[in-house]
């Protein structure tokens, strides 16, 4: 029965509700600490991440990406020859 009703009966209860209300109690609190046992679990051994600014491994293929490509060789192909040696090639 719900909390209105058993104001306006007074002492007049169904048979067990009582019981029934202490076990919704009891498994509540069960939830409310199982909830608390695991929030602290995860906060207490989950280090927070490093930002992409500071982290190494980021910065190294920052970096990576950033310097200078090697210069090639200057011998040209045959076909580069050729391609340079015709007016309408380039």
């Amino acid at each position: 029965m719900g909390g209105g009703f058993k104001r306006l009966l007074g002492n007049l209860t169904v048979e067990g509700q009582d019981a029934e209300d202490e076990m919704r109690a009891e498994r509540a609190q069960e939830r409310v600490e199982r909830h608390r046992q695991s929030a602290a679990r995860s906060t207490v051994y989950r280090p927070l991440p490093l930002s992409p600014l500071m982290d190494p491994v980021k910065i190294a293929a920052r970096e990576r990406h950033r310097t200078p490509k090697k210069a090639q060789g200057t011998e040209l192909t045959p076909f580069q020859t050729k391609l340079a040696a015709n007016p309408y090639g380039m």
